[in-house]
């Protein structure tokens, strides 16, 4: 009996190592014949990886006419990093060594004038976890993303080294949306032709960057209590203030490689 525990342990543990996604991409993956750029991953499925370092999951996927990034975060001081700062999706040929010549891909973007543009997605614990109320607060979530997420930042494509929209002519096309569970999703699609990769040069590294964003500064206490205890709570509560401020102003990224998949 023992020894049929200790097995069936080690079995379960088998399958659960197997079930966890990899850290990065191991495989080229065509794009589903059904994709649509809409910031709803249903048709992706299972997502490709789970990046530690920056603790989102994602897929990149070709067809003949785009590259797709699909981001997903579940976590809400991500998600926040996300959409105050911005993901880069930096592209580079595998046998370029220069940095300077890469293409990057940001989004969501913020013109200059509006750097310092802030605002909060809602994560309260609502008592009513009913569909209609759940779905209230996916809207609301989601109207914020629509109003204030409005441009895509490119640079190292010479037609496209500028801020655009993200109602561009170029063939840029993204998307991000919550579900009911608070479960971010960001879609992007940018055509090949953008991006120099042909038949022959099918392989290219890329860079994924979640950017650092102050919104802000820290609170500070003007004074402290001369309560010994109350003191204490809060130089501790500053001290986690000013971790918590320099963990989402600090990018955090990850490389890999990926190569064209070949049309089934």
């Amino acid at each position: 009996m023992k020894y049929g525990l200790i097995i069936l342990l080690i079995i379960c543990s088998m399958v659960a190592h197997a079930q966890k996604p990899p850290n990065k991409q191991e495989a080229s993956i065509w794009a589903p014949v059904n994709v649509k750029i809409d910031g709803v991953a249903n048709e992706w499925g299972k997502l490709q990886a789970h990046n530690n370092a920056t603790d989102i999951s994602y897929t990149l996927a070709n067809d003949e006419q785009n590259l797709y990034f699909v981001v997903q975060a579940k976590q809400i001081p991500v998600i926040s990093k996300i959409v105050a700062g911005g993901i880069r999706l930096k592209i580079q040929l595998s046998e370029d060594k220069n940095p300077s010549r890469g293409i990057n891909i940001s989004y969501p973007a913020y013109p200059a004038a509006d750097g310092k543009t802030s605002y909060y997605v809602s994560t309260s614990r609502r008592a009513d976890t009913s569909k209609k109320a759940l779905d209230s607060l996916m809207w609301s979530n989601n109207q914020i993303l629509d109003q204030k997420c409005k441009w895509i930042k490119i640079t190292g494509v010479a037609a496209l080294d500028s801020i655009i929209s993200v109602y561009n002519e170029n063939g840029i096309k993204t998307a991000q949306k919550f579900d009911r569970q608070k479960t971010y999703t960001q879609e992007i699609a940018i055509p090949l032709k953008y991006l120099n990769l042909t038949s022959d040069q099918a392989k290219f590294s890329y860079q994924i960057i979640v950017n650092g964003s102050k919104i802000g500064n820290p609170a500070q206490f003007e004074t402290l209590s001369q309560d010994a205890g109350m003191r204490a709570f809060q130089e501790s509560f500053q001290n986690q203030v000013n971790f918590n401020a320099a963990k989402q102003a600090s990018p955090t990224d990850f490389h890999g490689e990926y190569t064209l998949a070949k049309k089934p």
